[in-house]
């Protein structure tokens, strides 16, 4: 979807990714498929099963008050953004032969984003 080295933008994939997601739980839709059903047909699905006439900002609306309503959660129950992270092997050593790894300035940058995009302070 993203190449993997590219951080701008790559909090915006993950959010989409997310908010489809986050509804095919809530529809509890197999998650096999998922890759299958754009929003479109993500529509189509609410429709037909709530009467609801939803478009894709209204779905991404939806969505996104879950998630944050799992984060309420989560802070709640001793969460904290300390604890959105990786363990230190992700930023120290490559996961294959190519030498490459995950820069913790890159990480960090985009988590930052991901946050802005979700409105989270």
């Amino acid at each position: 979807m993203i190449p993997p080295e590219q951080v701008e933008g790559k909090a915006e994939v993950l959010i989409d990714f997310e908010d489809r997601h986050t509804l095919f739980d809530s529809l509890i839709v197999c998650r096999f498929f998922r890759d299958l059903y754009p929003w479109e047909t993500i529509s189509l699905i609410i429709q037909g099963t709530t009467g609801m006439d939803l478009d894709k900002e209204k779905m991404q609306e939806l969505a996104a008050n879950i998630t944050n309503k799992a984060r309420e959660f989560n802070l709640r129950e001793g969460m904290s953004p300390s604890d959105d992270t990786l363990p230190k092997r992700f930023f120290q050593e490559s996961l294959n032969d190519s030498g490459k790894m995950l820069p913790k300035a890159d990480f960090d940058r985009m988590v930052s984003d991901y946050y802005r995009l979700r409105s989270w302070d």
